[in-house]
């Protein structure tokens, strides 16, 4: 089934989705996808060793943090120990910031410069980030988070026409792996990340329009910093496209004696609504007690 429309109209509509599947429709490879599920159903799902990047049905999915080796467009290079936010702060619009492997997990990296990449061509460990500038692109990071709500984003997206791609986001203590901010949430790209073992919401895309949310790979989520926090994989507001997303393994009984509500996809009324978001081709599997 396609989902192509819910509008959040009365106040206490709550919308949970478990598969969003289109029988009639086929997968960006060409392949079938009533076939594919069938497929991977019977075969089970191939992940890395460590499970954060998952092939499902012939689509792959997430990214394990190995960062984007391409350095050909780089304009300046950022080695491990200085600062990655001094080099944005000298680059110009245009300009490839492109960060050598290390450990950065000290460091919240601000994008705030218009039509600026920044790029981790290696394991580059980071607090997190908030990327603020339009056309900007943040590529390939790890990011560790830091105490509890401090961040309380992984990676905070705060602008238009911003590409957040091929990032694991995995702090214990983050609350949202990727919060596309209210307000500012257009035509955006989030593709190719995963987001694993945070403590609650996996991808969160507040308001806007033509946000575009695909391969992402979503999974084991929890609740044990004590708040009254859910455990969903995605929630979502406005006018966007969620596919060929994977959501899988997020169990209530893995936050010890919380139990959290547990939902592949939620939306409810929060005075945005959000009619016209089409979810399509996303699978959802093993993820207990949805309402």
């Amino acid at each position: 089934m396609t989902f192509s429309k819910t509008h959040a109209g009365a106040a206490a509509l709550l919308i949970a989705i478990a598969i969003v599947q289109s029988p009639a429709s086929a997968h960006a490879d060409g392949n079938d996808t009533s076939s594919g599920i069938a497929r991977a159903l019977a075969a089970g799902d191939a992940r890395a060793s460590d499970g954060t990047v998952s092939t499902f049905a012939g689509i792959t999915y997430g990214t394990d943090g190995g960062g984007n080796p391409a350095t050909g467009d780089c304009t300046t290079f950022v080695d491990s120990g200085n600062s990655i936010n001094s080099a944005i702060s000298s680059a110009n619009s245009g300009a490839v910031v492109c960060v050598r492997a290390g450990d950065y997990s000290s460091q919240l990296v601000s994008l705030t410069k218009s039509g600026v990449t920044v790029r981790s061509t290696g394991v580059g460990k980071i607090k997190g980030a908030e990327v603020r500038g339009d056309q900007s692109t943040l590529d390939g990071f790890t990011v560790v988070g830091g105490s509890a709500n401090s961040p309380e984003s992984g990676i905070l997206v705060s602008g238009d026409s911003v590409k957040v791609l091929h990032n694991l986001v995995t702090g214990t203590n983050l609350i949202y792996g990727v919060l596309c901010a209210k307000g500012s949430c257009n035509n955006d790209l989030i593709s190719g990340n995963t987001v694993t073992g945070i403590e609650s919401i996996g991808m969160k895309i507040e308001n806007g329009a033509g946000t575009v949310v695909e391969r992402n790979n979503i999974y084991d989520l929890h609740n044990d910093l004590g708040g009254s926090y859910d455990t969903d994989g995605m929630r979502f507001w406005g006018h966007q496209t969620i596919r060929y997303n994977y959501i899988h393994d997020i169990n209530e009984f893995s936050s010890g004696n919380r139990h959290p509500h547990v939902d592949c996809f939620q939306t409810y009324n929060n005075g945005s609504e959000s009619a016209g978001t089409l979810i399509e081709n996303n699978y959802c599997l093993r993820v207990s007690r949805q309402c």
